[in-house]
């Protein structure tokens, strides 16, 4: 009876706190980590990094391939994103193909190169889909936050480079 509770409890908060899909932290739990990372910045005087990235060019994954295809996309981004961020802070699905990376205690030069590497490991995805090979890119917008930050500024700010990286050419970093 315990492990089924136990079980049950662990469905739950699996379902409270991920994206199905992707398997990242949905947007609700996303938020509710950056909090937290920001509350421990402003008791330990740390620095934390805000990333906002989004799949360039998504809307023609699904109308030329299909939905399907569009998934497949999503997850292995997701899985990257995942496993970049392992350790160092997290990766959530903000919203349709656009996501939120925090790294945290760390400053913005470091986020920014760990950023390049992710972008080059996203750009080096090929996704074999009916015959075809597909390559994936992203654009970012990255700021740094620390103890006197305000949340939902550091995100406008980061969302506000994305979309001037995505008005400038796309796949790239703006910081």
């Amino acid at each position: 009876m315990a492990r089924s509770a136990m079980h049950m409890q662990r469905s739950l908060r699996t379902l409270v706190e991920e994206d199905t899909l992707t398997s990242l932290y949905n947007r609700r739990f996303g938020d509710y980590e950056l909090k937290q990372i920001y509350q421990n910045a402003v008791r330990n005087q740390n620095r934390f990094c805000v990333s906002i990235g989004d799949i360039d060019c998504f809307k023609k994954f699904n109308d030329t391939y299909g939905h399907e295809c569009g998934d497949i996309v999503l997850q292995r981004v997701s899985r990257c994103l995942k496993a970049a961020t392992a350790g160092r802070g997290f990766a959530s699905r903000w919203g349709g193909e656009e996501f939120l990376l925090v790294f945290e205690n760390m400053e913005k030069a470091e986020a920014l190169l760990h950023l390049h590497k992710i972008l080059d490991e996203i750009r080096n995805i090929e996704i074999l889909y009916e015959g075809q090979s597909l390559h994936i890119t992203m654009t970012f917008g990255l700021v740094e936050g620390g103890s006197n930050t305000n949340i939902k500024q550091l995100l406008r700010e980061a969302d506000d480079r994305l979309y001037y990286g995505k008005a400038h050419g796309r796949n790239c970093i703006i910081s």
